[in-house]
Parts: structure tokens; C-alpha cells; sequence
């Protein structure tokens, strides 16, 4: 989607809901490897990802009570604008790009 919208004034950002196993350090590999149309976001807190899930109408659930426990999330595409108002919500992993581009673009 990055590639197809390359040259837009779209910014792309990945929030991650797990920032206790979600290192700085394993976000930055993360982002080299999705490209530099990408920034990440990572609360300082499970409870604070956890408030901001529920403020987009979503979910982040920690599956256990240690650190290292998975957390259960969706994994939706949330189009916001620059006031952080969402727009579009995509909650499908099986996107048409395509189709997510040309709502882009409109």
C-alpha cells in the first residue's frame, strides 16, 4: 500500500498494543523492514495501549498476567486524519489494495 501511494502526503503509522515485548529496538527493525513511509507509535504502558485501542472502538487484552504473555488484538487499519479522527476502518487482513487505495486517494 506504501508503494502504491508513494508521493502522497499519506503517512503511514503502526501502533503497537504490546509494548512491554515491543521494544524501541525491535520496533526500529520493524520499520526498516516496512520502509521509511513508516513510523510506529508504542504507549508507555499495556493500560495505555489498552485506552487507546478502546478509543478507536477497538480491543488489546493481555492473555495471562506476566510480561511475556500474548496479547490478543485485532488487526485493523484505522485511516485517521491529522486530528487523529478516524475516517475508515478496515478490519479484514485479506485487504484489496487497490480498492484501500482508491479511498486513499478520495
Amino acid at each position: 500500500l506504501s508503494q502504491l501511494l508513494d508521493g502522497t502526503e499519506i503517512e503511514f503509522l503502526f501502533v503497537t498494543l504490546d509494548p512491554e515485548n515491543d521494544t524501541p529496538e525491535v520496533l526500529d527493525q520493524t520499520m526498516e523492514s516496512l520502509g521509511q513511509a513508516f513510523k510506529y507509535y508504542r504507549p508507555e504502558t499495556h493500560r495505555a495501549a489498552q485506552k487507546l485501542a478502546s478509543a478507536y472502538n477497538d480491543f488489546a487484552v493481555k492473555q495471562g498476567s506476566s510480561e511475556d504473555d500474548l496479547i490478543a488484538h485485532s488487526a485493523h487499519l484505522h485511516v485517521v486524519t491529522g486530528e487523529f479522527r478516524r475516517r475508515l476502518v478496515y478490519t479484514t487482513p485479506d485487504l484489496n489494495l487497490k480498492l484501500v487505495e482508491q479511498d486513499l486517494r478520495r
